[in-house]
C-alpha cells in the first residue's frame, strides 16, 4: 500500500462535513500528512426570465468570500495543535464532485476525506450525492464520513 503523505478534505462548512474534517485532521496527524481544505462554490441560481447576470464583482465577491471562510478554518485548524506537515487551502468556482475529482487528479493526493450528508428517499434522488459521485470518479481512494448523530437527526427534520 502507498504511504498516505497528501490528503485532499473538501469542505463546505455545514456540520455534517465538521466531522468529515476532524477524521482528516486526525489521520494527518497520525500519518504525518499534509492536507488541502478545497471549497467548491457556486454560483447562485438566476431568476428565469430576470435578466440576471452575474459580472466579475460578483464572481470575485464569492471568491473572497470562500477564501476567508477557508483562511479563518485554516488558522482554527492550526491553533488546535498537532503534527500536521502543512494545511494549504483552495476554493474554486465549479460543480462539487467535478472539482474535488479534477483536484485529486491533479494535485496528487493519496487520499479524499469527505463527509456525506445522509440523505435518504426523495431529497437524496432529488439533490443527488456529491459523495457518491466522487466515490465513483476519483483516481484516488476515497474515505467518506457520515455525519454525527445530531447532524443527521437536524438533516431529516430540515423541510
Amino acid at each position: 500500500m502507498k504511504p498516505i503523505k497528501r490528503i485532499l478534505a473538501p469542505v463546505d462548512f455545514s456540520p455534517a462535513g465538521q466531522r468529515a474534517l476532524d477524521e482528516a485532521m486526525g489521520l494527518a496527524r497520525t500519518l504525518g500528512a499534509s492536507v488541502t481544505l478545497l471549497h467548491v462554490y457556486t454560483l447562485p441560481q438566476p431568476i428565469p426570465d430576470a435578466g440576471m447576470a452575474y459580472g466579475s464583482e460578483v464572481i470575485d465577491a464569492l471568491d473572497l468570500g470562500a477564501r476567508d471562510q477557508l483562511d479563518k478554518l485554516r488558522d482554527e485548524l492550526r491553533r488546535g495543535g498537532g503534527d500536521v506537515p502543512s494545511i494549504e487551502t483552495r476554493a474554486v468556482l465549479g460543480v462539487g464532485h467535478e472539482e474535488i475529482v479534477a483536484e485529486a487528479r491533479r494535485g496528487g493526493y493519496d487520499l479524499v476525506v469527505m463527509g456525506t450528508h445522509g440523505r435518504t428517499g426523495w431529497r437524496h434522488l432529488i439533490l443527488g450525492s456529491v459523495a457518491e459521485r466522487v466515490v465513483r470518479l476519483s483516481p484516488v481512494a476515497v474515505l467518506t464520513v457520515h455525519p454525527s448523530e445530531e447532524a443527521a437527526a437536524r438533516q431529516s427534520a430540515a423541510p
